[in-house]
């Protein structure tokens, strides 16, 4: 598969429902990775780097606002949610809209598996060989 400014690896797969779509920023998808139907990879001005020998599950949603760099070997299951960058609403008395956003970045490590409907959220380092149950909404680093 040939896409503009997306660089896919060898032997890696990507899916004819998958969306792929750098939005002004930049996908790169490690050898022999696959992206399964209806996942969505979407760079949003930002970078996403994919490793070698990852996997990347139906219904999963990957941005990268603030930079997602996902090691190798690493497992995502369905409907997992990769979101690196966050709304500030310290003002109360402003709409969230206009308050700005962080975007720390997220980093998953080498060898981690990532349970189906699993969230991270922006700023968290996720360490080599982990494993994070279904369901868990990551705030903080492992």
């Amino acid at each position: 598969m040939q896409l503009r400014g997306v660089r896919i690896g060898s032997g890696s797969w990507v899916a004819p429902g998958a969306r792929i779509d750098r939005q002004g920023g930049a996908i790169s998808i490690g050898d022999r990775t696959t992206i399964h139907e209806g996942a969505r990879l979407l760079a949003a001005g930002g970078a996403i780097n994919i490793g070698c020998d990852c996997s990347v599950n139906p219904g999963c949603v990957l941005y990268c606002h603030g930079g997602l760099e996902i090691g190798n070997g690493v497992r995502i299951a369905a409907y997992s949610v990769l979101v690196p960058a966050n709304h500030c609403f310290d003002d109360p008395a402003r709409p969230i809209r206009e308050q700005g956003q962080t975007r720390q970045g997220i980093r998953v490590g080498d060898d981690v598996w990532l349970g189906a409907h699993v969230t991270v959220l922006d700023g968290v380092v996720i360490a080599d060989g982990c494993v994070v149950a279904a369901g868990s909404v990551l705030t903080r680093s492992t």
